[in-house]
C-alpha cells in the first residue's frame, strides 16, 4: 500500500473483519424457508432496503413470510438472518483499545436493527463488553442509520464532510473488494482484508508502530 500522507483515522468494516462472517449459513437456512420461485430481485427488495434503514424489522420479516414456501414461525426467520453472525475476539478487542490511543476510529458497517442488537448482545455476552461500538470507536457509521449502504460513493462522502476528516489521512479496512474500489475512488486509502483473517495481524503490518 503507498501512503502518501500519514493516516491519522481508521474506517473499520464490522462483518468479516472485525467479526467473524458466514454468510453462506444464513443463506443455506433461508432456503429451507424461502418458495425458490419468488427470489428474484430479493437483494433490492429486502435485504438492501433493510440495511439502508428504509423499511422496519417488521416489514423486513413480513417481506421474507411473502416469499415463503409456507408461513413459518417468525422466530424462525430471525433465526436465519442472525445464523451469519459469528464473534469477536478478545484479541481484537485488544487491538482496537490500542488503535483508539492514537487513531480516529470509525466503524463503517452494513448493517440492520437486527443485526446490530444480535452483535452487541453476543459481544456482551462472550467478551463482558456492553455497547462494543460504543466502547472501541469513536464513532460508528451504520447503514440503517444513515440511509447509505457500501459500496455507494456516497456514505464515504458522507464520512468525510460529516467528521471533517482528510481522505488521504484515512485508511478503510473491508473484506469486500466492491467497497475498497468505492472508497479509494473518493481518494481514501484502503485495504482489501481477506475474509475471517486475522486482524490483529493485518494491523500489525499495515501500521507496524502497533505492534
Amino acid at each position: 500500500m503507498m501512503e502518501t500522507k500519514p493516516v491519522t483515522s481508521l474506517l473499520i468494516d464490522l462483518g468479516g473483519v472485525l467479526l467473524s462472517l458466514y454468510e453462506s449459513q444464513t443463506s443455506d437456512q433461508l432456503k429451507k424457508l424461502l418458495d425458490p420461485t419468488k427470489l428474484q430481485n430479493i437483494d433490492e427488495l429486502v435485504f438492501h432496503p433493510f440495511d439502508r434503514g428504509e423499511i422496519g424489522e417488521e416489514s423486513f420479516f413480513n417481506r421474507l413470510q411473502t416469499r415463503s414456501l409456507k408461513i413459518f414461525d417468525g422466530e424462525l426467520y430471525r433465526t436465519a438472518w442472525n445464523a451469519m453472525l459469528g464473534s469477536m475476539s478478545l484479541e481484537t478487542i485488544s487491538t482496537l483499545k490500542e488503535l483508539k490511543k492514537k487513531y480516529t476510529l470509525i466503524l463503517v458497517s452494513n448493517t440492520n436493527l437486527t443485526h446490530i442488537h444480535f452483535v452487541r448482545k453476543k459481544i456482551a455476552q462472550e467478551c463482558g463488553l456492553v455497547d462494543f461500538d460504543r466502547h472501541l470507536f469513536h464513532h460508528s457509521v451504520l447503514s440503517f442509520e444513515v440511509f447509505m449502504r457500501k459500496p455507494e460513493r456516497r456514505i464515504f462522502e458522507y464520512i468525510l464532510q460529516h467528521y471533517n476528516l482528510n481522505a488521504e489521512e484515512c485508511l478503510f479496512i473491508d473484506d469486500k473488494i466492491e467497497n475498497t474500489t468505492s472508497a479509494s475512488a473518493v481518494g481514501i486509502q484502503t485495504h482489501h482484508m481477506k475474509l475471517n483473517s486475522d486482524f490483529t495481524r493485518t494491523i500489525q503490518e499495515l501500521l507496524p508502530s502497533i505492534s
